[in-house]
């Protein structure tokens, strides 16, 4: 995508809105670059200048540092029976609680090991 001006036409709004939407899309600076049609190195400036210069607006501060919750994992049910697990995604996903935690998991993983995970996420309110 051809960029809609040059890299010195932004404003800082529009700088940090654009490495704002980076940070939330999860993609890397290089795709998210690309995707709007600028130099990756411009965006990677522009997010290292907003962090030198100490922004506090909340559209440029980076995510959230995640906490860490204790997590209790029963024994497997034994009168449960396994299902065969179904084809997984072809990418990795990411499961949103309402309160922000984010789990994100790979294409390879194990459903019951993840059931019980977010049973026990759940269970302490997240």
């Amino acid at each position: 995508m051809k960029p809609t001006k040059p890299p010195t036409a932004y404003t800082d709004d529009e700088r940090r809105a654009l490495v704002a939407q980076q940070e939330a899309s999860g993609m890397t600076v290089q795709a998210f670059a690309l995707s709007v049609g600028l130099p990756t190195g411009t965006l990677s400036h522009w997010r290292w200048r907003l962090r030198q210069r100490g922004q506090k607006d909340p559209a440029a501060t980076p995510l959230a540092t995640p906490a860490f919750v204790q997590v209790a994992v029963d024994p497997p049910r034994t009168e449960e029976p396994l299902e065969a697990p179904a084809p997984g995604p072809t990418q990795p996903f990411e499961i949103v609680f309402p309160k922000g935690l984010v789990v994100r998991v790979p294409t390879v993983f194990d459903p019951l090991a993840l059931r019980r995970l977010l049973h026990a996420l759940e269970a302490s309110s997240c």
